[in-house]
């Protein structure tokens, strides 16, 4: 989980700490909209700018897994609670938040994401044989294995 208050940044980094770098990572946008930098393998490559805003997915497999990238700017203002509640009946507050949301929690959660940015990153730590797992010796075989998708030639898409 990434948190994101006013004015923060994440600078170019690789996700490189996972045993195994076959398996995507998904990260999951909530609250303030962001700009996202997808680069390449190396910090020589110019990043392409994304702007990701709330309940957008990235998701960074393939050679895209091993590229730098990161948020250079959160753009204040760019989500409001207020408009995500008054799309919604009060029928429909309760039925998707389990109660009124001005008398539960979820107005405390609303509230913290109309000024804050969150990003939930899922990524499979260990591998799914047993000699992949997280802490154990692994041979030149299965690290070869989960660098090889680093090394596919990478392809842009729309998202």
């Amino acid at each position: 989980m990434n948190y994101y208050p006013p004015g923060s940044t994440m600078g170019g980094h690789l996700d490189d700490a996972e045993l195994i770098k076959s398996k995507p990572i998904v990260s999951i946008s909530l609250g303030q909209t962001a700009i996202f930098l997808l680069g390449g393998p190396t910090k020589a490559t110019e990043p392409v700018a994304i702007k990701v805003r709330s309940g957008d997915v990235i998701i960074m497999g393939g050679a895209s897994r091993c590229c730098y990238h990161g948020v250079p700017r959160i753009i204040t203002d760019s989500f409001q609670a207020s408009h995500v509640l008054a799309s919604l009946t009060d029928s429909e507050k309760t039925q998707q938040f389990g109660c009124s949301v001005s008398g539960c929690s979820m107005q405390a959660v609303l509230d913290y994401l109309s000024s804050n940015r969150l990003n939930v990153n899922v990524r499979q730590v260990q591998g799914d044989a047993p000699d992949e797992q997280f802490g154990s010796t692994v041979g030149p075989a299965v690290r070869g294995a989960g660098m090889a998708a680093c090394s596919d030639e990478m392809s842009t898409q729309s998202i």
